[in-house]
């Protein structure tokens, strides 16, 4: 019986251990989204040359403190997971509150940016970006399951 639940939890780990290599895109993959990302949204915010020029260097800083801020989100997660059996309350008070405040900066980040982008392009296409955003998540998302 221990030789059937060791033989299974490796499988376990094996499998999960796997799955996990494909969530890391590395840089490569990161290259090959914003090869795809550039045009999607020039054509879709139909941005002009002068939009362009300003909006891309702008909407790069937002992405990257926004990544800085999920990275630290999915830090507390992980530790959340990890440890939740053995955590005390007042620990999981802790990570309750830095989790909250987390997407509080985030809120914040967004409403300065979204100010940001307001003094470069029109109204209209401030708001299409939004919308923009969670339809090339989705275009990817489409493209990765029929091109492996």
């Amino acid at each position: 019986m221990k030789h059937i639940l060791f033989f299974t939890g490796i499988l376990l780990f094996s499998i999960t251990s796997y799955g996990q290599r494909g969530m890391h895109m590395g840089k490569r993959g990161k290259e090959i989204i914003e090869e795809e990302k550039i045009p999607y949204y020039t054509r879709r915010l139909n941005l002009t040359p002068e939009e362009a020029k300003k909006f891309w260097p702008l909407y790069d800083e937002y992405q990257d403190k926004r990544q800085k801020l999920m990275k630290r989100r999915r830090e507390i997660g992980k530790s959340l997971m990890m440890n939740d059996s053995t955590m005390s309350t007042k620990k999981a008070m802790e990570i309750n509150k830095l989790y909250f405040n987390i997407e509080n900066e985030e809120l914040d980040l967004k409403k300065v940016y979204n100010q940001k982008f307001k003094e470069i392009l029109p109204i209209q296409k401030v708001n299409k970006l939004y919308f923009i955003e969670r339809q090339f998540r989705i275009y990817l998302l489409k493209k990765l399951r029929h091109h492996p």
